[in-house]
């Protein structure tokens, strides 16, 4: 929550007269002076029960398990990204055979198929090419 949030709060829950002395405060940019807490001198050493910090080892615990079960599916989505490149890669080559084979069918000369590109109507209602490189063409 920020300061300004805070701020609405603190203000949506004071009295009629709690808010016309905070504005007032406000305007005048003066502070109603309080007294000063007496400073109560603290051991440097403090012992928490185990009671105590029963809901921090709970709170602890739950967090590191949630950040095991992260590590798992950050692995196991790595480990399924592998595998789909490695399918997609696969599906590449053949994909690239397919087209050479075409070639192969309709070209004799091996070096003549390289300046050929397949042309296929993603539709296939019109007819499917090999057609010709030019050198021209950005490649």
């Amino acid at each position: 929550m920020g300061l300004l949030d805070r701020l609405k709060s603190m203000v949506s829950e004071m009295t009629e007269e709690e808010k016309k002395e905070f504005f007032e405060e406000m305007d005048t940019g003066e502070a109603p002076e309080e007294p000063a807490p007496e400073a109560e001198e603290l051991p440097d050493q403090i012992e928490c029960t185990t009671e105590d910090l029963a809901g921090i080892i709970s709170v602890r615990d739950e967090m590191l398990s949630l950040k095991i079960t992260f590590a798992d599916i950050c692995l196991e989505h790595d480990r399924q990204k592998e595998q789909m490149l490695e399918a997609m890669e696969a599906k590449q080559e053949e994909l690239m055979k397919e087209v050479e084979s075409i070639k192969e069918k309709y070209i004799a000369d091996p070096k003549a198929r390289e300046e050929y590109l397949l042309n296929i109507d993603p539709s296939l209602e019109d007819p499917s090419f090999l057609l010709r490189q030019s050198d021209s063409s950005p490649e």
